[in-house]
């Protein structure tokens, strides 16, 4: 699967997922310590506007709240606006892009970004509740990446904590999730 198609396939199961938050979910407790629901759809909806961004050339502004009353619309339209801009250029991916900690091709974005908004999809679900067996040919795909980039660097909290278990039988995204640091 080419890198935009992979990081739009992302972003849709992650709107699948936001689309399933009851209004009295965006408050339960994540898997990401630091974050409740709320918090983990504000950091994608920042990671979707960080993309967009950084293809568009366009200035980002940086504020502590992204997703306002509406999580899941305002993920969506950060969403559907880094994949538009993936899809206005596809010659982005083998250029240098600038963002706030670093600068690498384009093709790396798509699969920082794509790991990291369905990472959280599954995070949403596993608090609410919702079945966290997300699309296994893309949870495959991602899972063979977070094993590339992920080492003994990044370990550490903030980033991705050690390697948990996953049951036997596990799904793609569960095992995805263990290997992230995520108890399953």
């Amino acid at each position: 699967m080419d890198p935009i198609a992979t990081f739009t396939a992302a972003c849709n199961e992650a709107k699948q997922v936001l689309a399933k938050v009851g209004p009295d979910q965006w408050t339960l407790a994540s898997p990401c310590s630091e974050w409740d629901v709320r918090g983990v759809a504000n950091h994608m909806t920042g990671g979707a506007l960080m993309v967009a961004a950084a293809l568009t050339g366009q200035p980002m502004a940086h504020v502590d709240d992204y997703v306002g009353d509406d999580p899941l619309g305002a993920f969506s339209a950060a969403a559907d606006a880094a994949v538009a801009a993936f899809n206005a250029d596809p010659a982005v991916l083998g250029r240098m892009i600038k963002l706030p900690f670093g600068e690498m091709p384009g093709g790396a974005v798509a699969g920082i970004f794509t790991n990291d908004e369905f990472a959280h999809a599954w995070d949403v679900a596993k608090a609410t509740g919702q079945n966290t067996n997300l699309n296994p040919a893309l949870a495959e795909g991602c899972l063979e990446a977070a094993k590339q980039f992920i080492g003994p660097d990044f370990r550490k909290p903030g980033l991705f904590l050690e390697e948990q278990a996953a049951p036997d039988g596990a799904s793609a995204a569960d095992r995805l999730a263990a290997f992230m640091g995520r108890s399953v």
